[in-house]
């Protein structure tokens, strides 16, 4: 089967609407359908609708409703056809009128907490899913950034120590030649430092070999020189290279926030078309003798005003008698409705509205009272003392009978 969507709406008892009924006559307005293979059939071929074809069916259907009846489906087609991401289905009662789920009308708490629960896990998974991926990235990058820095180091140290080693040879032969030269300052002192013309030519040599010595110092001064002006660019490099990554971190955990944003905004969405569902009408459940498949459908009272949010319960007494409680705003409105034979007494007061196939009683919250029952008419006030009873034996007013017109 395709995508479920709701293909039926009930208009009052026992009339309901549907987008598809499998006949050619046009007529989309039915008896409630309650035959398994039509409603598979029917169920078929509305989850198969494209969002055109459903919703030329939708204002096919509420114009019929219209025209009839006066009244019109709630809302527009998008607000039953819901998305191939996320669908929802509203349920019928077991006959279309009487029934015995008190609290259907609207979605239980349990049933909120539910739905908002396994949001909130799978928000909570995808954060974690989101936080491990940027931890990975980030451990990545300082484990690349540590090697860069850990390779320019070994290379800076190796030249540093080369420098030192080089310095230390170079220490100890300027000492030798300093001393040579000392020495052969002293030309004119010869008799009394005992320097002859062999010790003098040797201190020249020295000097010599010590001026070709350091000039050869010189070329790997120069070459350690060149060695540490190409690591700088190097470590240049490094640095951009670092705050490049940097920069593809933050806009890494930028995405990532606006993924966050997204998703709980789509949270929010699937809030907000649940407490649609919750407010905007009766929610009414059945399920198929076979236990395999479901009607959809939502109600519609005749004359009814959408400005006002409305709730509708009926109680089912397993007596033959059901209570139908309608509150609207901060108003509550009472009803008995007797079936199975059951008939109304006289004697037997109930606040509200009270019907049987004998007549009727309505007794306001004030004590006012009316009824038409087995051809009697009473009319009173709230504490009795107004009261009209016209009987087969003629009119009584406040318990007196009135004579007649030939009798007076």
């Amino acid at each position: 089967m395709g995508r479920t969507r709701v293909f039926s709406w009930k208009i009052k008892d026992n009339v309901y609407g549907y987008l598809y009924t499998g006949k050619n006559d046009g007529n989309l307005i039915s008896e409630r359908i309650t035959e398994p293979t039509l409603l598979s059939t029917i169920a078929d071929a509305v989850s198969n609708m494209t969002e055109e074809e459903y919703s030329s069916a939708f204002t096919t259907l509420n114009g019929q409703i219209n025209s009839r009846y006066g009244v019109s489906i709630p809302g527009t087609y998008s607000d039953y056809y819901g998305s191939d991401a996320g669908n929802y289905i509203v349920l019928t009662g077991k006959d279309g009128s009487s029934f015995t789920n008190q609290t259907y009308g609207k979605v239980d708490g349990e049933a909120m907490n539910k739905i908002k629960e396994y949001i909130d896990s799978k928000l909570n998974i995808a954060k974690e899913q989101l936080k491990e991926d940027v931890n990975a990235v980030n451990a990545q990058t300082i484990d690349k950034i540590e090697h860069v820095n850990a390779n320019v180091s070994a290379i800076v140290s190796a030249a540093e120590q080369a420098l030192e080693a080089n310095n230390a040879v170079m220490a100890n032969k300027l000492e030798s030649a300093a001393s040579a030269i000392q020495t052969a300052t002293k030309i004119f002192d010869l008799e009394s430092n005992g320097i002859t013309a062999e010790k003098l030519k040797t201190a020249i040599d020295n000097y010599d070999d010590t001026k070709t010595w350091i000039e050869s110092k010189n070329a790997d001064l120069e070459s350690n020189k060149a060695q540490i002006s190409a690591i700088i660019p190097r470590l240049d490099e490094t640095h951009s290279m670092v705050e490049q990554v940097d920069v593809k971190v933050d806009s890494y955990k930028v995405n990532v926030d606006t993924k966050l944003s997204q998703l709980e905004s789509n949270v929010k969405d699937i809030d907000n078309k649940v407490n649609k569902i919750k407010t905007s009408s009766s929610i009414e459940q059945e399920v198929v003798s076979d236990g395999n498949e479901v009607n959809y459908s939502r109600g519609i009272g005749i004359g009814e005003t959408y400005d006002s949010i409305y709730e509708t319960e009926t109680i089912d007494n397993e007596d033959g008698t059901f209570d139908i409680k309608t509150t609207i705003g901060n108003e509550t409105f009472e009803m008995k409705v007797l079936g199975f034979g059951n008939k109304l007494e006289n004697e037997e007061k109930h606040v509200g509205l009270s019907v049987a196939n004998n007549g009727f009683k309505y007794l306001d919250k004030s004590g006012s009272f009316i009824s038409i029952i087995d051809g009697d008419i009473v009319l009173s006030n709230a504490d009795g003392s107004g009261k009209i009873e016209i009987k087969s034996d003629g009119v009584h007013i406040t318990g007196r009978k009135r004579k007649q017109s030939t009798e007076e």
